[in-house]
Formats: C-alpha cells, sequence, structure tokens
C-alpha cells in the first residue's frame, strides 16, 4: 500500500506501522493526545518516542494509507 501512495518509509526508529499501532491503541484506550500517549504507549509495549515524533510521523505519513487500512478491515469483518 506504501508504494502505491508513493511513499517510502524510511525511519528507522518509528515506522509508519509503529504509528498504525499507537493510533489503534490511542483510539482503544481513548487517549487524550500524543503528550498524554507518550507514556501510555510505552505500557503498550509501544517503542519509547517523543510526543512531537509522533506527531511529526503523523503528518508525514498519507491519510489516505490509513483509510485504506480501515477500509479493509471494514469490509473483511
Amino acid at each position: 500500500m506504501l508504494s502505491e501512495l508513493n511513499f517510502e518509509d524510511t525511519a528507522r526508529k518509528f515506522t509508519a506501522h509503529q504509528l498504525l499501532l499507537f493510533f489503534m491503541n490511542a483510539a482503544l484506550g481513548q487517549w487524550d493526545g500524543y503528550r498524554s500517549g507518550v507514556g501510555k504507549a510505552e505500557s503498550c509495549g509501544l517503542a519509547p518516542v517523543c510526543y512531537s515524533t509522533f506527531s511529526s510521523k503523523a503528518g508525514e505519513v498519507p491519510y489516505e494509507l490509513f483509510k485504506q487500512l480501515f477500509h479493509l478491515l471494514n469490509v473483511q469483518g
């Protein structure tokens, strides 16, 4: 999907996959935002990073990726 969207994830520490895991945990746990999610993310087994890293990565990864993933889950679920 990433190649279809012309996005190459060059990150070594915080990838688009990790961002997806963060979003999923944030939605399930009803986290307030990136700052409050940092501590909670570590307790969920996600890599420890600064809140600005979450924010930057969210701006970098195409929204269409998550839209397509949600559509796949919704159609198959």
